[in-house]
C-alpha cells in the first residue's frame, strides 16, 4: 500500500561568513546601545508628599504658623522637563484640584537634579480629602504627559474606579445632549 511513497535522506550544509557574522553582532550591540541610551535620557519625575510643614520668614501670599501640605516634583533624569502645573484628581469624583503656586509661578523647566516645590495650606487639603478623597497628586509637563504620585490604598482605589467611571459617562451624556440642542 505505502509502495509508491520514496523516502529520501538529505542533508543541508550551512556555511557562515564570518563577516556577515561579525556585522550582525555590531548592528545588534549598536541597536542595545542605543535602546539603552534612549531608556537613560528619558526624564525621571518623582514626586513626594509632606505634610505638616511651616513657614519661617513666609512670603506674600502665605500665612505664618499655619501648616502646609510640600508636594516637591523632582527630576533625576538627565533630560530637562518643564513642568506646567501640579494638581490631584479626587477618589470619589471624576473632577481634581489644581495647586496654586503651580498657576501662579507659570511654567518651570526642570533640569537634572533640582526639584520645584508647591505649597497648599493643611486644611484645604484636609477639607478635600474629607469631602472627596485624594486619589493622586499629579504633575502636568508642557507635552500633556502626567507624572503620577497615587495617595490613596490600592484596595480604595479598586473600589471607587467603578463609581468614577460611571459618573464620567453620566457627565459625558449630560454634555453631549446640552450640545445638540
Amino acid at each position: 500500500m505505502l509502495d509508491f511513497i520514496q523516502i529520501e535522506k538529505t542533508t543541508v550544509s550551512l556555511s557562515l561568513d564570518p563577516i556577515a557574522v561579525a556585522s550582525i553582532l555590531i548592528s545588534l550591540a549598536s541597536l542595545a546601545v542605543s535602546i539603552m541610551s534612549i531608556v537613560r535620557d528619558r526624564p525621571k519625575i518623582k514626586i513626594t508628599i509632606k505634610k505638616g510643614w511651616t513657614l519661617v520668614n513666609p512670603q506674600p501670599g502665605y500665612k505664618k504658623d499655619t501648616p502646609y501640605v510640600l508636594v516637591s516634583v523632582i527630576n533625576s533624569g538627565i533630560r530637562p522637563v518643564t513642568i506646567a502645573k501640579v494638581g490631584g484628581k479626587h477618589l470619589k469624583d471624576t473632577r481634581g484640584f489644581i495647586m496654586s503656586d503651580s498657576i501662579i509661578g507659570g511654567s518651570k523647566e526642570l533640569t537634572q537634579g533640582k526639584r520645584l516645590d508647591y505649597l497648599m495650606e493643611e486644611s484645604a487639603y484636609a477639607e478635600i480629602d474629607n469631602k472627596y478623597g485624594v486619589l493622586r497628586i499629579e504633575a502636568e509637563d508642557l507635552t500633556g504627559k502626567s507624572y503620577v504620585k497615587n495617595v490613596s490604598p490600592f484596595f480604595l482605589r479598586m473600589i471607587y474606579f467603578p463609581v468614577r467611571k460611571v459618573r464620567t459617562v453620566i457627565w459625558n451624556k449630560q454634555h453631549r445632549n446640552s450640545k445638540s440642542s
